[in-house]
């Protein structure tokens, strides 16, 4: 009986490696195309890492995405701690949950981006419906 009920409970663990995460949900050809062109255009990067310090440490300089054209991007969770925004172009793109925390945006263009939820650089929260600014919790 406890063989079977081990057996059982491995079975359900193996199980859930099996389904789909939010993790992994944007589209890597995406992330290749703003690694190499600095634009990605109403593209799906839900829930990427592009975070300063995962980048250094993948030997990536795609911390850096000053000037980066992101434009209708939808950003919903992606991961952007220590990344350099400045000067970058993220009109009606949609941050929903962001980490932007600690991340450079001097100069960006915010005009109609989706921030509900964002945490912004300097760690607070954005409220549920900041839209083009973060009106802090």
């Amino acid at each position: 009986m406890k063989r079977m009920m081990a057996s059982v409970f491995m079975m359900a663990c193996m199980g859930l490696l099996l389904i789909p995460g939010e993790v992994a949900a944007f589209d890597s050809f995406a992330v290749d195309t703003l690694k190499a062109t600095n634009k990605c255009e109403k593209c799906d990067l839900t829930y990427a890492n592009l975070s300063g310090w995962w980048l250094a440490y993948a030997k990536l300089d795609s911390a850096n995405l000053t000037g980066a054209d992101l434009a209708g991007a939808d950003l919903t969770g992606a991961n952007l701690h220590l990344t350099y925004l400045n000067n970058a172009n993220l009109t009606n793109a949609k941050l929903i949950g962001a980490n932007l925390a600690a991340a450079n945006l001097s100069g960006t263009i915010l005009t109609g981006a989706d921030l509900s939820g964002v945490r912004w650089p300097d760690g607070n929260k954005c409220k549920q419906g900041s839209i083009g600014s973060c009106q802090k919790e």
